[in-house]
C-alpha cells in the first residue's frame, strides 16, 4: 500500500499541518509502507499513479480556505480519500477530526471519527515527556506560531523584559515560516532545531492557539495563550475547559498578567496522551484492510 499526503506550510498558515503530517509519515514508514508528503495536487496524483498497486490512499490535511484544486484527487475512484480536519466543500471518504469546530462544517461520504485521541504529538516531544527531565531555572518562551512575524514576537519581548528582569530568562522563538530579520539579540532564535528541548526546559510559555499550545500543555507547562485567529480562539477556548491556562485577547495583553506561581495542571496527559499519530495511522490501515488494499 502507498500513502500520499497532501498538506501545506507557509508564512500565513504556519507549519502545524506539516509538523503533524511529518509525524504520520514517520509512523507509516516505520510500519513498512511507502509514504510521501506533497504540497500540490499534481505531484500527489503522479505519485499515486506511478506505482503498481491498484489502490492507494490520499491523506489530506489543509486549512479551511487554502487555495488548491482537489478535484482530480477526489474524482480518482482507485484512491481512498481520508481527510484530517478537512473542512471543505469537497468531501473525503473518511474524515478524522480531533476537535469539532462549531464554526466549521466537517463532512465525509462514509464516516467521521472525532476526538482528542486523534490529536497528533511529535515523537520527540513524547520522548521528552517520558524522561521527565526539566530545567529548574525559570525560563519564559515566546512562540506565536510557525508563521509568526518578527515584530509581533519582539513587541511582547520588549514589554516583558523590564517586567521580568531577574525573575526569569526570556527566549523568543520565530518559526521556520516567520519573518527573518538581521538580529544580534541572543535571546531571539530563528527556527532552532532543539525547540522541543527548549520548550521542555521552560517553566512558562506564551504562545498562540496551535501546535505549541498543545505540546506545552502536554509537557505540563504554565501557558498563556494569545489566539491569532478565530479558529485558534475556538480551539484554545475548548482546551481551557480541560486544562488550566490563561487565555488572552491580543488587545488585552499586559505584562502584569504574568504570574510566576506553580502550574496548576497536575495531570497534563489526562486528555492528550500523545498517541494520536498512531491512532490516525491505525485507522487508515483499518480502512485499507476493509477495502482490500492490504
Amino acid at each position: 500500500m502507498i500513502v500520499g499526503i497532501l498538506t501545506a506550510a507557509n508564512g500565513s498558515i504556519g507549519g502545524g499541518h506539516l509538523v503533524r503530517m511529518k509525524e504520520v509519515r514517520k509512523i507509516f514508514i516505520s510500519k513498512g509502507f511507502l509514504c510521501e508528503i506533497f504540497f500540490d495536487e499534481d505531484s500527489l496524483i503522479n505519485f499515486l499513479n506511478s506505482k503498481k498497486e491498484k489502490k492507494s490512499f490520499a491523506l489530506i490535511d489543509l486549512p479551511e480556505d487554502f487555495e488548491i484544486k482537489l478535484d482530480k484527487v477526489f474524482l480518482s475512484k482507485e484512491c481512498i480519500k481520508i481527510g484530517y480536519e478537512l473542512g471543505r466543500n469537497l468531501i473525503p471518504d473518511y474524515n478524522l477530526v480531533p476537535f469539532q469546530f462549531k464554526s466549521r462544517k466537517f463532512l465525509a461520504k462514509k464516516e467521521i471519527k472525532s476526538g482528542l485521541e486523534f490529536l497528533i504529538i511529535r515523537e520527540v516531544v513524547r520522548k521528552i515527556n517520558e524522561n521527565k527531565k526539566r530545567n529548574r531555572a525559570p525560563q519564559l518562551i515566546i512562540s506565536l506560531g510557525s508563521g509568526d512575524t518578527y515584530n509581533q514576537a519582539m513587541e511582547l519581548f520588549k514589554n516583558l523584559r523590564k517586567f521580568c528582569k531577574h525573575r526569569c530568562k526570556i527566549l523568543v522563538v520565530i518559526g521556520p515560516h516567520g519573518e527573518k530579520k538581521l538580529n544580534f539579540n541572543r535571546r531571539v532564535l530563528f527556527s532552532p532545531r532543539n525547540f522541543p528541548e527548549l520548550l521542555n526546559s521552560s517553566s512558562t510559555v506564551i504562545t498562540n492557539g496551535g501546535t505549541t499550545l498543545v505540546e506545552s500543555l502536554y509537557l505540563g507547562k504554565k501557558v498563556y495563550c494569545i489566539p491569532q485567529n478565530n479558529d485558534e480562539k475556538e480551539f484554545s477556548e475548548f482546551l481551557s475547559d480541560l486544562y488550566k491556562f490563561r487565555l488572552i485577547e491580543k488587545s488585552e495583553w499586559n505584562p502584569d498578567l504574568i504570574d510566576f506561581s506553580e502550574n496548576e495542571n497536575t495531570n497534563p496527559n489526562e486528555f492528550i496522551d500523545g498517541l494520536g499519530g498512531e491512532r490516525v495511522v491505525n485507522f487508515t490501515l483499518k480502512i485499507a484492510i476493509e477495502n482490500g488494499v492490504i
